[in-house]
């Protein structure tokens, strides 16, 4: 997710030069751009998994629904701690999404 590498609209889009506004997420019906903001923190196909995540989130980070959106995200993304819990997130939801993430 760091780098770029990953199935979401907001980047498969950019290869098919979709407009950002265009890269709307096909998986909810909030007609949003699927980023990473949107992917971890409002999508609603990700909701039950979502909670269990922001639950286990809270463990480590008491504080963490007081944050922004923006710091929340950076925490997902940056704590150590926090990714080894975002792993088996990634990894379930794409599964949702009926996207394979077994390296080839």
């Amino acid at each position: 997710m760091r780098v770029s590498d990953h199935f979401l609209e907001i980047e498969r889009g950019r290869y098919k030069r979709i407009q950002r506004e265009n890269r709307i997420c096909k998986h909810c019906n909030i007609n949003a751009v699927e980023d990473e903001t949107h992917f971890f923190l409002k999508c609603k196909i990700n909701k039950s998994l979502r909670n269990q995540l922001e639950k286990d989130i809270n463990i480590i980070c008491p504080e963490y629904f007081k944050l922004s959106e923006t710091d929340r995200l950076q925490l997902i993304l940056s704590s150590f701690d926090i990714m080894q819990l975002t792993v088996p997130f990634i990894k379930k939801s794409f599964a949702l999404r009926g996207v394979d993430t077994t390296p080839a």
